[in-house]
């Protein structure tokens, strides 16, 4: 998974299109046209998302938020530290994964939070 989120960043450029959570606690999803990719396919993941951090948060912050976010009830999929510094999870329910929503977007470690998605290359 962080090879293919890794090719994804780097060839498709998709970092730039992690909108920030603003100010007013929208969570901001990505457009598929906006992307100019006609020949991809994309669907979000149910309860799953994929959280950016600020560069310049210390490991032990990014564990922190991490281990807050599995005490309240997620599985984490994986954490990054190349192509970005952050981590994605999921949820059982769309109750749970709202709480920690929530939770993340009044961190002000957190640059954005933004849904997980599959890509395919047709």
């Amino acid at each position: 998974m962080l090879a293919i989120l890794s090719i994804i960043l780097y060839l498709g450029g998709l970092y730039q299109f992690a909108l920030p959570v603003s100010s007013g606690h929208e969570i901001r999803g990505v457009d598929p046209d906006s992307l100019g990719q006609t020949n991809s396919t994309e669907s979000t993941i149910p309860n799953q998302y994929v959280v950016t951090l600020r560069k310049d948060i210390s490991g032990s912050a990014m564990q922190s938020l991490v281990d807050e976010v599995q005490s309240k009830g997620a599985q984490i999929i994986g954490t990054y530290d190349q192509a970005f510094t952050g981590f994605s999870f999921v949820t059982q329910d769309a109750n749970m994964a709202n709480e920690i929503v929530n939770f993340l977007r009044d961190n002000p470690q957190v640059e954005s939070v933004i849904p997980d998605r599959e890509l395919s290359i047709q």
